[in-house]
Protein backbone atom coordinates (compact mmCIF):
# COMPACT_ATOMS: atom_id res chain seq x y z
CA UNK A 1 0.00 0.00 0.00
CA UNK A 2 3.11 2.36 0.15
CA UNK A 3 2.58 3.64 -3.57
CA UNK A 4 -1.29 4.14 -2.49
CA UNK A 5 0.19 6.37 0.86
CA UNK A 6 -1.23 10.30 0.97
CA UNK A 7 2.37 11.30 0.84
CA UNK A 8 2.96 9.31 -2.98
CA UNK A 9 -0.80 10.17 -4.15
CA UNK A 10 0.21 13.97 -3.20
CA UNK A 11 3.20 13.70 -4.84
CA UNK A 12 2.29 12.16 -7.85
CA UNK A 13 -1.00 13.84 -8.48
CA UNK A 14 1.28 17.12 -8.47
CA UNK A 15 3.59 16.11 -10.59
CA UNK A 16 0.80 15.13 -13.39
CA UNK A 17 -0.59 18.98 -12.90
CA UNK A 18 2.45 20.47 -12.88
CA UNK A 19 3.40 18.97 -16.02
CA UNK A 20 -0.03 19.66 -18.05
CA UNK A 21 0.05 23.36 -16.64
CA UNK A 22 3.54 23.99 -17.80
CA UNK A 23 2.37 22.03 -21.40
CA UNK A 24 -0.46 24.80 -22.24
CA UNK A 25 -2.34 22.22 -22.84
CA UNK A 26 -6.38 22.13 -24.06
CA UNK A 27 -8.79 23.27 -21.13
CA UNK A 28 -10.79 20.04 -21.39
CA UNK A 29 -7.51 17.81 -21.13
CA UNK A 30 -6.74 20.34 -18.26
CA UNK A 31 -10.50 19.99 -16.84
CA UNK A 32 -10.45 16.41 -16.92
CA UNK A 33 -6.56 16.10 -15.51
CA UNK A 34 -7.48 18.13 -12.32
CA UNK A 35 -11.04 15.96 -11.76
CA UNK A 36 -8.43 13.36 -11.99
CA UNK A 37 -6.59 14.25 -9.58
CA UNK A 38 -9.41 15.12 -7.33
CA UNK A 39 -10.61 11.78 -7.47
CA UNK A 40 -6.99 10.08 -6.72
CA UNK A 41 -6.21 11.78 -3.74
CA UNK A 42 -9.70 10.98 -2.24
CA UNK A 43 -8.95 8.23 0.74
CA UNK A 44 -8.13 5.02 -1.31
CA UNK A 45 -11.29 3.15 0.83
CA UNK A 46 -13.98 5.54 -0.91
CA UNK A 47 -16.39 3.39 -2.01
CA UNK A 48 -15.86 3.52 -6.29
CA UNK A 49 -12.60 4.99 -5.84
CA UNK A 50 -10.54 2.82 -8.32
CA UNK A 51 -13.39 2.61 -10.91
CA UNK A 52 -13.43 6.25 -10.85
CA UNK A 53 -9.53 6.45 -12.33
CA UNK A 54 -11.08 5.61 -15.35
CA UNK A 55 -13.97 8.06 -16.09
CA UNK A 56 -14.20 10.24 -18.74
CA UNK A 57 -12.81 7.15 -21.41
CA UNK A 58 -14.37 7.35 -24.87
CA UNK A 59 -16.18 4.25 -26.46
CA UNK A 60 -13.31 4.24 -28.83
CA UNK A 61 -10.65 3.65 -25.95
CA UNK A 62 -9.51 1.21 -23.65
CA UNK A 63 -8.87 1.76 -20.67
CA UNK A 64 -5.91 0.00 -18.68
CA UNK A 65 -3.98 -0.15 -15.18
CA UNK A 66 -0.44 -0.36 -15.98
CA UNK A 67 1.93 -2.02 -13.23
CA UNK A 68 4.47 -4.18 -13.14
CA UNK A 69 3.20 -5.26 -9.65
CA UNK A 70 0.84 -7.10 -11.32
CA UNK A 71 3.34 -10.37 -13.06
CA UNK A 72 3.67 -10.27 -8.74
CA UNK A 73 0.15 -11.42 -8.05
CA UNK A 74 -0.20 -14.83 -6.39
CA UNK A 75 -2.27 -17.84 -7.13
CA UNK A 76 -4.74 -17.41 -5.31
CA UNK A 77 -4.89 -14.11 -6.46
CA UNK A 78 -4.89 -14.95 -9.84
CA UNK A 79 -7.73 -17.59 -9.30
CA UNK A 80 -9.53 -14.96 -7.55
CA UNK A 81 -9.33 -12.77 -10.49
CA UNK A 82 -10.48 -15.89 -13.00
CA UNK A 83 -13.20 -16.12 -10.84
CA UNK A 84 -14.65 -12.77 -11.43
CA UNK A 85 -14.96 -13.37 -15.50
CA UNK A 86 -14.89 -16.66 -18.07
CA UNK A 87 -13.20 -14.39 -20.54
CA UNK A 88 -9.91 -14.27 -18.61
CA UNK A 89 -6.76 -13.75 -21.08
CA UNK A 90 -3.48 -12.78 -19.42
CA UNK A 91 -0.29 -11.63 -21.55
CA UNK A 92 2.84 -11.84 -20.16
CA UNK A 93 5.44 -9.70 -21.55
CA UNK A 94 9.30 -10.21 -20.27
CA UNK A 95 12.61 -9.21 -21.59
CA UNK A 96 16.40 -9.37 -21.13
CA UNK A 97 16.09 -9.60 -17.41
CA UNK A 98 20.11 -6.84 -16.78
CA UNK A 99 18.08 -4.34 -19.46
CA UNK A 100 14.81 -4.31 -17.31
CA UNK A 101 16.28 -3.89 -13.75
CA UNK A 102 18.60 -1.32 -15.23
CA UNK A 103 15.35 0.45 -16.37
CA UNK A 104 13.26 -0.60 -13.36
CA UNK A 105 15.52 0.89 -11.09
CA UNK A 106 16.33 4.30 -13.23
CA UNK A 107 11.76 4.28 -12.82
CA UNK A 108 12.24 3.26 -8.72
CA UNK A 109 14.53 6.41 -8.26
CA UNK A 110 12.51 9.05 -9.89
CA UNK A 111 9.30 8.06 -8.42
CA UNK A 112 10.64 7.78 -4.77
CA UNK A 113 11.88 11.55 -5.72
CA UNK A 114 16.20 10.50 -5.95
CA UNK A 115 17.90 10.96 -8.02
CA UNK A 116 18.44 8.26 -11.20
CA UNK A 117 21.80 8.22 -11.30
CA UNK A 118 22.19 4.81 -10.15
CA UNK A 119 26.29 5.70 -10.68
CA UNK A 120 25.75 8.36 -7.57
CA UNK A 121 25.37 5.05 -5.34
CA UNK A 122 27.52 3.08 -3.68
CA UNK A 123 28.46 -0.25 -4.66
CA UNK A 124 26.39 -1.87 -1.15
CA UNK A 125 23.85 0.81 -1.54
CA UNK A 126 23.07 -0.46 -5.48
CA UNK A 127 22.50 -3.94 -4.42
CA UNK A 128 20.57 -3.18 -1.69
CA UNK A 129 17.87 -1.17 -3.90
CA UNK A 130 18.24 -4.26 -6.55
CA UNK A 131 17.82 -7.06 -3.99
CA UNK A 132 15.37 -5.04 -2.59
CA UNK A 133 11.53 -6.02 -2.74
CA UNK A 134 11.06 -2.66 -5.05
CA UNK A 135 13.27 -4.23 -7.97
CA UNK A 136 13.64 -7.95 -7.36
CA UNK A 137 10.31 -9.93 -7.58
CA UNK A 138 9.32 -8.15 -11.04
CA UNK A 139 13.02 -9.98 -12.52
CA UNK A 140 11.44 -13.44 -11.06
CA UNK A 141 9.89 -14.29 -14.68
CA UNK A 142 9.79 -18.15 -14.57
CA UNK A 143 8.19 -17.85 -10.84
CA UNK A 144 5.43 -15.41 -12.30
CA UNK A 145 4.59 -17.72 -15.25
CA UNK A 146 4.46 -21.42 -13.70
CA UNK A 147 2.46 -19.30 -11.01
CA UNK A 148 -0.12 -18.03 -13.75
CA UNK A 149 0.04 -21.51 -16.01
CA UNK A 150 -0.78 -23.49 -12.48
CA UNK A 151 -3.81 -21.20 -11.64
CA UNK A 152 -5.10 -20.47 -14.70
CA UNK A 153 -4.11 -23.23 -17.07
CA UNK A 154 -2.51 -22.86 -20.53
CA UNK A 155 -5.24 -21.87 -22.64
CA UNK A 156 -5.63 -18.48 -20.33
CA UNK A 157 -2.42 -17.57 -20.68
CA UNK A 158 0.49 -16.39 -23.77
CA UNK A 159 3.76 -15.44 -23.59
CA UNK A 160 5.52 -12.38 -25.20
CA UNK A 161 9.79 -11.70 -25.64
CA UNK A 162 9.54 -7.75 -25.34
CA UNK A 163 12.96 -7.63 -28.16
CA UNK A 164 10.30 -9.82 -30.14
CA UNK A 165 7.46 -7.68 -30.32
CA UNK A 166 9.99 -4.93 -30.79
CA UNK A 167 11.26 -6.74 -34.11
CA UNK A 168 7.97 -7.22 -35.38
CA UNK A 169 5.60 -5.48 -33.53
CA UNK A 170 2.52 -5.92 -36.65
CA UNK A 171 2.69 -9.74 -36.04
CA UNK A 172 3.26 -9.51 -32.06
CA UNK A 173 -0.15 -7.10 -32.25
CA UNK A 174 -2.07 -9.24 -34.19
CA UNK A 175 -0.93 -12.70 -32.41
CA UNK A 176 -2.23 -10.64 -29.18
CA UNK A 177 -5.61 -9.44 -30.60
CA UNK A 178 -6.44 -13.04 -31.63
CA UNK A 179 -5.59 -14.40 -28.52
CA UNK A 180 -8.10 -11.60 -26.82
CA UNK A 181 -10.54 -12.44 -29.42
CA UNK A 182 -11.10 -8.56 -30.77
CA UNK A 183 -10.54 -7.25 -33.84
CA UNK A 184 -6.68 -7.07 -35.11
CA UNK A 185 -5.87 -2.82 -34.86
CA UNK A 186 -6.16 -0.91 -38.05
CA UNK A 187 -3.62 1.69 -39.16
CA UNK A 188 0.41 1.55 -38.70
CA UNK A 189 1.78 1.05 -35.38
CA UNK A 190 3.34 4.35 -34.02
CA UNK A 191 6.84 3.30 -32.88
CA UNK A 192 7.99 6.70 -31.27
CA UNK A 193 8.99 5.52 -27.78
CA UNK A 194 6.11 6.19 -24.75
CA UNK A 195 6.69 6.73 -21.12
CA UNK A 196 10.76 6.84 -21.87
CA UNK A 197 12.99 6.63 -18.28
CA UNK A 198 15.48 9.07 -17.11
CA UNK A 199 18.55 9.05 -19.43
CA UNK A 200 21.41 7.08 -17.92
CA UNK A 201 24.37 5.35 -19.28
CA UNK A 202 24.97 1.44 -17.78
CA UNK A 203 28.53 1.74 -16.96
CA UNK A 204 31.13 -0.91 -16.42
CA UNK A 205 31.33 -0.78 -12.92
CA UNK A 206 27.00 -0.88 -13.20
CA UNK A 207 26.98 -3.64 -15.36
CA UNK A 208 28.88 -6.10 -13.22
CA UNK A 209 26.88 -5.63 -10.54
CA UNK A 210 23.54 -5.82 -12.33
CA UNK A 211 24.94 -8.95 -14.07
CA UNK A 212 25.74 -10.31 -10.67
CA UNK A 213 22.18 -9.66 -9.54
CA UNK A 214 20.12 -10.08 -12.45
CA UNK A 215 22.43 -12.46 -14.61
CA UNK A 216 21.04 -16.15 -13.49
CA UNK A 217 17.78 -14.79 -14.16
CA UNK A 218 18.40 -14.74 -17.66
CA UNK A 219 18.98 -18.26 -17.74
CA UNK A 220 15.46 -18.74 -15.90
CA UNK A 221 14.39 -16.69 -18.99
CA UNK A 222 15.36 -19.33 -21.22
CA UNK A 223 14.14 -21.84 -19.73
CA UNK A 224 10.89 -20.42 -20.13
CA UNK A 225 10.92 -20.18 -23.56
CA UNK A 226 11.78 -23.68 -23.96
CA UNK A 227 9.15 -25.37 -21.69
CA UNK A 228 6.51 -22.76 -22.96
CA UNK A 229 8.06 -22.31 -26.81
CA UNK A 230 4.06 -23.17 -27.52
CA UNK A 231 2.40 -20.14 -25.55
CA UNK A 232 4.96 -18.06 -26.99
CA UNK A 233 3.00 -15.49 -29.37
CA UNK A 234 6.01 -13.05 -30.35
Amino acid sequence: MRILSDHVRMRKAKQFVEKETESNCPIYRYRYLLQWAANYLRPVNTPGWYQDMFTGIREDQWAADFSNLTCTIHAEGSQQVASLTDELRVTYCFRDPIARAFSHAKFHQRFAGRSSDLGALGTDELRALLLSPNILPQSQTETHVETLVSALGEERVRLIQCEDMWTDPEMTTENICTFLGIPPLEGDIPLEPVNVGPEASMTPELEAVFRDVFGPFAEANARIREKYAHLMIS
